[in-house]
């Protein structure tokens, strides 16, 4: 029975090969773009997070510099959310 398969076969080996490789390949190029998009959100995700916590240390940095009758007056002033 496997002989009879293999000898079915054997014509088309060359092609069968051929067509694994491309799969192959386009599954490689696909992992990849995959791979490259993760790899970019998480770099995006990073750098708002090293904004974000630059932001905060700005204004923290601003808040101990104050004087006490600016702190008050700052506080007391309307304020909204950015």
């Amino acid at each position: 029975m496997m002989q009879f398969i293999l000898g079915l076969l054997k014509p088309f080996a060359l092609k069968i090969l051929m067509g694994a490789v491309m799969v192959g390949t386009v599954a490689a190029i696909l992992f990849g773009a995959r791979q490259a998009g993760r790899t970019a959100e998480r770099v995006e995700g990073l750098r708002r997070q090293l904004k974000n916590v630059e932001k905060r240390r700005d204004v923290e940095n601003d808040i101990d510099r104050a004087s006490d009758d600016d702190v008050d007056r700052r506080l007391r002033a309307e304020w909204q959310r950015d």
